[in-house]
């Protein structure tokens, strides 16, 4: 049986995934706090590092939110034209 889907990705599996990589973000929360409240006499350069880290993994999850909710909200209002605004940032997340 053929799908009718437009998009290239099967909705279940982008759904868990995504609810997997939010459940790494919200233990790479916990680590980040854990490591600057306990390790607060860590040189500079690697508080920086840990910190360029996070804001690497937040952008990724923010990529992760706006594909969502194109794929999940803004449908196929478009006619199903999602090469350019869709899979543009997931595959900037892919060379992260």
């Amino acid at each position: 049986m053929k799908s009718s889907n437009p998009f290239p990705v099967e909705p279940t599996g982008f759904l868990i995934g995504s609810y997997i990589a939010l459940i790494l973000y919200g233990l790479h929360l916990t680590q980040l706090h854990s490591y600057f409240t306990r390790y607060s006499y860590d040189p500079l350069r690697r508080r920086l590092l840990v910190l360029w880290v996070f804001l690497l993994s937040t952008f990724q999850v923010t990529i992760i939110f706006s594909a969502g909710w194109k794929y999940f909200v803004g449908g196929t209002r478009d006619g199903g034209k999602i090469w350019g605004e869709f899979w543009d940032p997931l595959s900037v997340q892919d060379g992260l």
